[in-house]
């Protein structure tokens, strides 16, 4: 895959940060924010794996992603919060999905 390497992933993960921060600062739509918090977890992930020799799956689901990693350098607080903000992936983005308020996306973004 053209421009998989781990400082490509960084650089994309940095825009969803930005995304993240200009929404924050209009007031919302929080819901696209915390889709964006996702992704940018995503993305660090993914950066993480490919500085191991690892090339990512197509994949949102962030535990997955976790469990390519090393087990020693996961924790189980790393694991549960890594669940919870892998809905973001799809349970903001469509109609009838999550609602999210400003409260929730500074959650997400712990």
């Amino acid at each position: 895959m053209p421009g998989n390497s781990a400082q490509s992933w960084l650089l994309k993960a940095k825009e969803d940060e930005t995304v993240v921060s200009v929404i924050t600062n209009a007031g919302g739509p929080y819901g696209i924010a915390a889709y964006h918090v996702q992704q940018a977890a995503e993305k660090y992930l993914k950066a993480a794996l490919v500085s191991v020799g690892i090339t990512p799956p197509r994949s949102h689901d962030l535990v997955q992603l976790l469990s390519l990693l090393s087990p020693d350098t996961v924790s189980e607080e790393v694991l549960d919060a890594a669940g919870s903000l892998s809905v973001f992936a799809w349970m903001t983005w469509y109609p009838g999905g999550l609602e999210i308020e400003s409260y929730d996306l500074v959650k997400a973004q712990q």
